[in-house]
């Protein structure tokens, strides 16, 4: 019986920690990116490799089950999934101008026997963000919803990105393609391609429902004007760490400046 013909020594991988990391990070952030992109991105981050290099991390990353392959993304509707002509399923992108993707998603409340659904919009680029609070997280809510935004935000909306819950589903997917606004429902089990509108979630609870007075009256018409009152320090008084402590307000301005300015 022949022994392996395996080497005593394998040569390991000479790869940096942070490099791999870094690549995590940013096909999380953008699946569908090859290791061209990739590269590019780490570049801006001081990370100089070879494409191939990137490409061989890509592919021990995704063996050890660290991301996932591109094309699983891509899978085709199973027989019993049901079809929606209108929706793009996939990822709407970082969205660097305003109004080019808007993550969308619901947050459940349960407080003194009283459940409230909070519906929150944030913008990609500018961190703008729009919500409001109903008894029910039902596709007319949602459809509602919509209109509300497009009066609140201070730019056009393009793309709408949300998860795959029933309630964007209906009546506000025909809604969004009554308004020409591109819908993109994410991959299932990809919570973290909704991070911007996470993070929203994250401080309405903290800043928000934690601080609530208890004399106001639990109810969605009770709680309504003190939630849009927090809303409006948000968007217009609230420094943001991720807009060099800008406020949204302040960023759009800022960013319409500079598209002035270059024209």
């Amino acid at each position: 019986m022949k022994g392996s013909r395996r080497p005593h020594r394998v040569r390991r991988h000479q790869w940096q920690l942070h490099w791999i990391e870094a690549i995590v990070e940013l096909r999380k952030e953008n699946p569908y990116w090859g290791k061209a992109k990739i590269r590019r991105l780490l570049i801006e981050q001081g990370i100089e490799l070879s494409e191939s290099m990137v490409g061989r991390i890509i592919s021990y990353l995704i063996k050890r089950h660290r991301i996932v392959r591109a094309d699983g993304y891509r899978k085709k509707l199973s027989s019993g999934e049901e079809k929606r002509p209108y929706t793009k399923r996939g990822y709407a992108g970082l969205g660097m101008v305003p109004g080019d993707a808007v993550q969308v998603d619901t947050m459940t409340i349960s407080r003194e026997g009283c459940v409230i659904k909070q519906f929150t919009a944030t913008d990609v680029a500018t961190r703008f963000t729009a919500a409001q609070l109903y008894s029910r997280a039902t596709a007319k809510c949602a459809s509602s919803f919509l209109h509300e935004l497009q009066d609140a935000m201070p730019f056009s909306i393009n793309c709408i990105q949300v998860d795959g819950g029933s309630e964007f589903k209906g009546e506000f997917e025909s809604s969004c393609q009554a308004l020409g606004i591109k819908l993109v429902v994410l991959p299932p089990r990809c919570p973290q391609m909704n991070s911007r509108v996470e993070y929203v979630h994250g401080t309405c609870r903290r800043e928000f429902w934690r601080g609530l007075q208890n004399h106001i009256n639990f109810t969605v018409s009770g709680l309504r004007p003190h939630f849009q009152e927090w809303l409006t320090t948000y968007n217009t008084i609230r420094p943001h760490t991720n807009l060099d402590m800008m406020t949204p307000k302040e960023y759009i301005e800022h960013y319409a400046a500079s598209e002035v300015g270059s024209s």
